[in-house]
């Protein structure tokens, strides 16, 4: 969880801005914070990027953004550890040289990629990369690459997402106050 806090000075002046122009001050604050969660939530996931060679969409799904509250004036950021991630999603392929098998990239920065020997990706299962158990018959084993919580504190992901509600929560206020503006002044395109 990630939490962050803001200067209670520099509340009370905005928050007089935001009562002079007619605004709900709870609803436009929570606004705010729900774009910068929304904000944080993206750079988490591209932090995450840097030591996964997985898409940042696949990524989102572990640094979930919980529900703004306006009382409070807050929204909480979960940094879910969740389950191994696919190997489909580390662009595994079919590799035939020798034995053959699958090969994937962990790590965006490395030039090599792994190799599964005896591994095989059935079209009818989703692309999924899959092994058999013993035998030449055996029950498939899909096989799956690292969770994304083993990442977090590699990556950094708690610095950048504190660095990134500190910067950009002023930037979404202040995007507030103008839009608020520019509707009181009506010109606002309809």
């Amino acid at each position: 969880m990630i939490v962050t806090t803001f200067d209670k000075q520099a509340m009370a002046g905005v928050t007089k801005v935001l009562e002079d122009l007619g605004a709900n001050v709870a609803i436009q604050m929570s606004a705010a914070i729900s774009k910068t969660a929304a904000k944080v939530r993206t750079q988490a996931a591209r932090a995450l990027k840097k030591e996964l060679a997985v898409p940042v969409k696949i990524l989102k799904k572990s640094v979930i953004k919980g529900k703004t509250d306006k009382k409070a004036m807050t929204a909480i950021i979960y940094l879910n550890p969740g389950y191994p991630i696919p190997l489909k999603h580390f662009g595994a392929r079919a590799y035939k040289k020798g034995k053959g098998g699958v090969t994937y990239r962990v790590s965006p920065g490395s030039g090599s990629r792994s190799i599964i020997r005896d591994a095989f990706i059935p079209q009818q299962y989703g692309g999924n990369v899959y092994r058999r158990a013993g035998k030449t018959r055996g029950p498939l084993i899909k096989q799956v690459g690292p969770a994304p919580g083993d990442m977090f504190e590699k990556a950094g992901v708690i610095a950048v997402a504190l660095e990134t509600a500190n910067t950009e929560l002023p930037k979404q206020i202040q995007e507030r106050v103008r839009f608020l503006t520019v509707k009181a002044q009506g010109k606002l395109k309809k």
